[in-house]
């Protein structure tokens, strides 16, 4: 006999969903039966054409424009995807910048611009949607981190490496409050994953880069959805807490 959908019934928000790794979680997501909003800040088209792929796959979706760094906007949103689809019961906070500076070059305002999106984003994501996941007395909550958070980040900037760490303490921190209620709250970790961002890498700097990974191949977006799917089905429900590598190993190196 084969096993259902292990989301099926399940309502998701995925934040930064109209492309990249968020495009990849919200697809695999509702392939694993879960109906979707797609979260987007600046591409209409792009988050439709995501809205009409979930649709394909026999799920609901809707796309729901907003700054995840504005209170408000968040507010809007979550309640947009419950009139829509019903209470969110997994929360895929994805949403974040990245961007390449140094602590010469690092104006206060960039600083604070990365940490409003990437770290504020997922706080006020949680904040809106745990009250109908404890009343519901289950939902899921996946942060995304970076291994510039646990290591440094030679390639990005010291505003992202300390927005990515925060992230990991925020999830951790809501982790153990949220357990008692059913709500897990897990990470997870991509190392090397090339997505849009990559265009432009030469092959030596890929091949650098690939030189560090220890299973000889990079990883893909659907590595890291597939995680994400885990962290967010019940087959993962004694784990909370906890951020999941998605490396080849290289977060070893």
């Amino acid at each position: 006999m084969s096993r259902p959908p292990v989301l099926l019934g399940r309502v998701a928000l995925v934040t930064g969903a109209s492309r990249g790794l968020g495009r990849a979680i919200a697809l695999h997501l509702a392939a694993q039966g879960a109906d979707v909003g797609v979260n987007y800040v600046e591409s209409d088209t792009a988050a439709q054409a995501v809205v009409a792929e979930v649709g394909a796959l026999g799920r609901r979706a809707i796309a729901l424009r907003a700054d995840v760094a504005d209170a408000d906007a968040v507010r809007v949103m979550v309640a947009r995807l419950r009139d829509a689809l019903g209470p969110c019961s997994v929360l895929v906070a994805n949403a974040g910048l990245i961007e390449r500076a140094t602590i010469l070059d690092l104006a206060p305002e960039r600083w604070q611009r990365m940490l409003d999106v990437t770290l504020k984003g997922p706080f006020l994501c949680a904040r809106e949607v745990a009250p109908a996941m404890i009343a519901a007395g289950w939902g899921r909550i996946v942060t995304i981190s970076s291994d510039a958070g646990k290591r440094g980040g030679q390639s990005t900037g010291p505003h992202y490496s300390a927005a990515k760490a925060g992230v990991l303490g925020l999830m951790r921190g809501m982790a153990l409050q949220l357990a008692p209620h059913g709500v897990t709250v897990n990470d997870v970790c991509p190392v090397d994953i090339p997505v849009e961002r990559w265009q432009g890498r030469s092959a030596e700097q890929l091949a650098a880069t690939l030189a560090g990974v220890p299973t000889g191949r990079f990883g893909t977006p659907s590595d890291v959805a597939a995680a994400v799917a885990f962290l967010a089905s019940d087959d993962s429900r004694h784990i909370t807490g906890v951020s999941l590598d998605v490396s080849g190993g290289a977060i070893l190196t």
